[in-house]
């Protein structure tokens, strides 16, 4: 049996939610991620270009994007995940799989998945401690920084 295409799998899913309030939410948190990863890239780079005195703008902006992230795969755990085990056939979870197995992003894509990957890795290297592994900023003392 052929497996269904990706757009089959979604309409699938969207059907499932019983709602497209549900679906429609779920794809704004989706616009609104990119959004705020936007932010995060651009916070970085005046942090970059500025110096220690930026340093409270790129922090907000990792805070900001974690919180709406734990939020957002909360819900995709606690509400998505049940229905699609529920709704979802094997030949839907044959094309998921299929679509990790091929190490790319169902959502994002390869492309953007590398560059997401990237964009983490900058944010760690660059970033003091706490957040990452980046020079300590001045004035603040180790105590402090965990």
């Amino acid at each position: 049996m052929r497996s269904p295409s990706a757009s089959t799998t979604r309409r699938r899913i969207a059907t499932c939610f019983g709602c497209c309030a549900f679906a429609a939410r779920l794809e704004e948190e989706h616009r609104i991620g990119a959004h705020k990863i936007r932010t995060l890239e651009q916070a970085l780079a005046r942090y970059q270009a500025g110096g220690d005195d930026e340093f409270p703008y790129f922090a907000a902006a990792v805070d900001d994007y974690a919180d709406f992230h734990w939020k957002h795969m909360g819900a995709e755990e606690k509400e998505v995940l049940p229905l699609a085990r529920t709704y979802l056939t094997k030949e839907d979870w044959d094309a998921i799989d299929e679509a990790f197995l091929g190490h790319a992003d169902p959502l994002v894509g390869v492309e953007a998945g590398n560059e997401f990957r990237g964009l983490f890795r900058r944010i760690v290297n660059l970033a003091p401690p706490p957040i990452g592994l980046g020079p300590e900023q001045k004035g603040r003392r180790k105590s402090q920084a965990g």
